[in-house]
């Protein structure tokens, strides 16, 4: 089990990429929500593993060579912040984290908007928070919810051991 008094826990924020692409407005709707995110887990303790903050897609790059990063990153977080929208990696991510007995928040703007079977079932292998945003404010408070729950004893007992 992960001492979280030792070390800061880490997030992994899953995001749409793709389906961003050439959506000016968009992606900067994004960008300021994974703002936000970050801000808020840098305040209460935590750091962050983001792909669409952290890398430069333009489409072009073929997604095989980013697997096995995020899977790597799947593994080794504590929990993670997921921007479910429409996005097939996102969905693959939610595979890992479960298989991983990692817990997440959803966060979906203005209603939850659940498209499969997946996504309405998680609940069942792991704990899964959906929540609404509307404003910034909103996202802040349900991050900083997660990372109660994630610091709780509750939470530290659901945490695999790395090696599993």
């Amino acid at each position: 089990m992960m001492d979280n008094t030792k070390q800061p826990l880490k997030l992994l924020v899953c995001t749409p990429i793709t389906a961003k692409l050439g959506k000016q407005a968009e992606t900067e709707k994004l960008k300021a929500v994974v703002a936000v995110v970050e801000e808020t887990a840098l305040e209460r303790g935590a750091t962050i593993r983001c792909a669409f903050k952290e890398e430069i897609w333009r489409g072009r790059e073929k997604p095989e060579i980013f697997v096995l990063r995020d899977l790597g990153w799947s593994r080794e977080c504590d929990g993670a912040v997921i921007i479910p929208e429409k996005s097939y990696g996102v969905r693959i991510e939610e595979g890992w984290l479960s298989a991983f007995g990692k817990p997440f928040v959803r966060l979906h703007e203005n209603t939850i908007k659940r498209t499969s079977d997946l996504e309405r079932h998680l609940g069942f292998l792991v704990p899964v928070f959906d929540r609404v945003f509307a404003t910034s404010q909103d996202i802040v408070l349900a991050v900083s919810e997660f990372i109660d729950f994630l610091k709780s004893k509750a939470a530290t007992a659901l945490i695999l051991p790395k090696n599993w």
